[in-house]
C-alpha cells in the first residue's frame, strides 16, 4: 500500500497474495518479473526455513539498490532460470529449487552488503504479517476488524491500536483495501465475468452489497470503475 519509484538496477521481492499495480512507465523502462508459484515457494521454506525467515523482511522495504556487477550476476542467475525452467529435463524442478536457494542467499547477501541490515522483527510487526496473511486468507468470509482481533485473541481496540501504531494505517482500512484491490484487478482483467458474479467470488451476498461497498472505498460503482 505504498508507491515505489524503480530506478536503474533496482530490485525488489514481494511475497505470494500481494498485489502489483503499475502507475506509469518512462519510455525507456525494461524490468524482468520472477514470479515464483505459493506451492513452490513453501516448499523451498520448507526445505531451508533459516534463509527465507528472513525475506519478512521484504514487508517492511521491499526495493533495494544493486551496483553494476551485482546486477549482472543477478541477472544471469534470471536468465539461467527462465532457460531452465522453459526446458523439459526431467530434473527442471529440481534445478529450479538450487537455483532458487542460490538467487535468494545472493539477494540476502547484497542487501546486507548495501546497507539495509535487518533487525529482528518485533512482537507487533509479527502480528501484522500475522493479520495480512489471515486478512488474505480469510477476506471472503469476514471485512469486520472483530473477526481478526479475535484470531488472535484481542480486543478489537487494542488489536487496531497496535497496527495503527505499527503502520499508520488502521487495521479497517488495510481490510478495505486489500478487498479494493482484488475487486479492481478482476473489474480490470476478469471481463468475462459479471459484477454479480464478481461479488461472490469475493465473498458478497449480492452485487448491492459489493456496489455499495465499492463505492464507499472508490467514489464510484463497480460498473462505471469498469467503464473507465
Amino acid at each position: 500500500m505504498r508507491p515505489v519509484r524503480f530506478q536503474a538496477h533496482d530490485v525488489a521481492v514481494v511475497h505470494a497474495n500481494h498485489t502489483l499495480c503499475s502507475h506509469e512507465s518512462s519510455a525507456d523502462y525494461h524490468a524482468i518479473l520472477l514470479a515464483i508459484s505459493p506451492r513452490l515457494e513453501q516448499e523451498m521454506k520448507s526445505l531451508t526455513p533459516t534463509l527465507f525467515v528472513g525475506f519478512y523482511h521484504y514487508v517492511w522495504q521491499p526495493d533495494f539498490h544493486l551496483t553494476d556487477e551485482q546486477t549482472e550476476n543477478v541477472v544471469r542467475l534470471l536468465m539461467l532460470l527462465k532457460s531452465i525452467s522453459e526446458s523439459m529435463t526431467q530434473s527442471r524442478e529440481m534445478i529450479l529449487k538450487g537455483l532458487l536457494h542460490i538467487l535468494a542467499t545472493v539477494l540476502q547477501d547484497y542487501r546486507r552488503e548495501n546497507g539495509k541490515e535487518d533487525s529482528p522483527l518485533s512482537p507487533r510487526q509479527e502480528l501484522f504479517i500475522r493479520f495480512h496473511q489471515a486478512v488474505v486468507e480469510h477476506f471472503r468470509q469476514s471485512r469486520e476488524v472483530r473477526f481478526y482481533a479475535d484470531l488472535f485473541c484481542l480486543t478489537p481496540k487494542h488489536f487496531a491500536t497496535i497496527i495503527k501504531q505499527q503502520t499508520g494505517i488502521t487495521a479497517s482500512q488495510w481490510i478495505s483495501s486489500y478487498v479494493m484491490i482484488q475487486a479492481k484487478t478482476l473489474l480490470r482483467h476478469q471481463h468475462q465475468l459479471t459484477v454479480q458474479q464478481i461479488a461472490l467470488r469475493l465473498g458478497f451476498p449480492d452485487q448491492a452489497a459489493f456496489s455499495r461497498f465499492f463505492k464507499v472505498n472508490e467514489g464510484v460503482s463497480p460498473t462505471e470503475f469498469r467503464e473507465k
